[in-house]
């Protein structure tokens, strides 16, 4: 009898550490699926002479975030795009409604973590990579293809 329930002690400890390791798992993982980091009003600092960038972001749930980019001259919207952040089956991805694009360009997530995320879409022409990362209160956008690359750096505003 005392080697039932020792035996049913141990298989009780060991399902509780288990239980635990598996919501350790959970939140990690929920933590590296987290990018709100990116939410707020972004203003270009790279920018060109002229002309305002901004970029604002907002967080529709847990699995889906809203992208505003555009760029201003004076007092007019001279071009401008619309993102979505959204997780699937398969995965996060991240899709992109610029002008002169009827269909929505669609890039794969490579890679993530808690304050950066990658994108990917080999067969569109530019970008064909897109890269978020939150460094010192600013967030960097890169936007490459084959040679190209062009950086942005904004900087959180109210």
């Amino acid at each position: 009898m005392k080697s039932f329930l020792s035996l049913l002690l141990v298989f009780c400890l060991l399902m509780s550490c288990q239980k635990d390791k598996k919501q350790h798992q959970e939140t990690h993982s929920h933590k590296e699926e987290n990018f709100d980091w990116l939410l707020g009003k972004w203003q270009r600092t790279n920018d060109k002479e002229g002309q305002l960038t901004y970029e604002l972001w907002k967080k529709e749930s847990n699995h889906n975030y809203l992208g505003h980019g555009f760029v201003m001259i004076e007092n007019d919207t001279v071009w401008e795009e619309v993102m979505e952040l959204s997780k699937n089956d398969s995965g996060w991805f991240l899709e992109v409604k610029t002008p002169g694009n009827i269909d929505n360009v669609t890039f794969n997530m490579t890679k993530k973590d808690a304050v950066s995320f990658t994108v990917e879409n080999p067969t569109h022409d530019f970008p064909k990579v897109i890269a978020y990362k939150v460094e010192d209160e600013k967030l960097k956008a890169t936007v490459l293809a084959d040679s190209l690359s062009i950086e942005f750096e904004f900087k959180k505003i109210n």
